[in-house]
């Protein structure tokens, strides 16, 4: 995952993409929350509004791969489906953890 690639494809500067990272990160951090606390009181529309966030603000800066495991579990979500829930979130809190890093070192260059 390069930063400075992704800013360039967004077209905006490192330091406003660094800027939007720190957003998606306050958002997906509160999202994953929510998610799990939606999970363990089997509230449906919780873990669909939830994944749909972490779905669409991922995205949106081009973090696809933190994007995918959230429209499963909204997609399953949306079928009363939530047999994989844990795999899938184990993936999102991995990767979640991997862009909070990767941040993180970004900030100290």
């Amino acid at each position: 995952m390069d930063f400075h690639i992704m800013a360039k494809t967004l077209e905006v500067d490192d330091e406003t993409f660094l800027f939007l990272v720190e957003a998606l990160i306050k958002t997906l951090t509160k999202d994953l929350a929510l998610l799990k606390e939606g999970y363990e009181q089997k509230n449906i529309k919780m873990v669909i509004d939830s994944s749909h966030r972490i779905k669409g603000s991922s995205i949106q800066l081009g973090f696809e791969e933190l994007s995918a495991p959230a429209k499963i579990i909204e997609e399953q979500a949306r079928d009363g489906n939530l047999d994989n829930f844990t795999k899938y979130l184990e993936t999102l809190e991995k990767l979640s953890a991997e862009l909070i890093k990767l941040h993180g070192e970004s900030k100290v260059k």
